[in-house]
């Protein structure tokens, strides 16, 4: 029978989680799954397609995403000039078997090869994000002047937040006076990743069209 769940469980079908209020269906005797559930688990390995797995931390830790476009390059039997990028087409997540001396979750996919459609707009965030950083890297090596005062509002941020990394508050730059400005995180004594200072930098054309390209994209 159809009843709506009191507690949050996982599904013995698919693998995935059944929160508070789903509705699920039950029998006494036997562990409640979702409605209709067609059993991700059994599902087979298509012409073309991999099975991949990683672990996690959690059920609720999970990373891929059915439709999703991901890069894998790990993953070996893909086709054409993206070989390394995969759409996902089942997921589920395996808890952990202690008794086998196994204490993470493991998180299963099924994925095939990415058309190029589906590739597109993925690769262009990883190419954004690839010049982005390297651009990052060679500001932060390149000489300069610090100089008082703080960046305009609208400088473009570079490295964005990230509480688990030494750059928690960000990074930005801007042209200043036809110069390229570079907020830096992080008192060069203390080490501190909250201390910011903008520097000045002497930069060839060559970077200059780099800093350009960046702030307007």
């Amino acid at each position: 029978m159809v009843i709506t769940a009191k507690f949050s469980s996982v599904c013995p079908q698919c693998g995935r989680a059944i929160d508070v209020g789903d509705q699920v269906e039950w029998a006494k005797g036997s562990r409640a799954c979702h409605v209709g559930c067609s059993g991700t688990k059994a599902r087979t390995v298509g012409p073309g397609e991999q099975r991949i797995q990683s672990r996690r931390s959690s059920r609720t830790d999970t990373s891929c995403v059915v439709g999703d476009t991901i890069y894998a390059p790990k993953v070996a039997g893909g086709v054409g000039p993206w070989a390394e990028y995969w759409t996902v087409v089942a997921t589920w997540i395996d808890a952990p078997n202690e008794d086998m001396g196994d204490y993470d979750w493991i998180e299963r996919s099924i994925v095939r090869p990415a058309t190029e459609a589906e590739v597109a707009p993925v690769a262009a965030r990883r190419t954004a994000r690839e010049t982005r950083d390297a651009l990052a890297r060679d500001l932060k090596a390149a000489p300069g002047v610090r100089v008082p005062g703080r960046l305009p509002d609208d400088a473009k941020v570079i490295v964005p937040r990230n509480p688990l990394t030494s750059c928690a508050t960000g990074e930005r730059i801007a042209i200043v006076g036809g110069a390229v400005h570079h907020e830096r995180v992080g008192d060069p004594d203390m080490r501190d990743s909250w201390y910011h200072y903008v520097v000045r930098l002497e930069v060839d054309a060559e970077m200059m069209a780099r800093v350009v390209a960046f702030i307007a994209s």
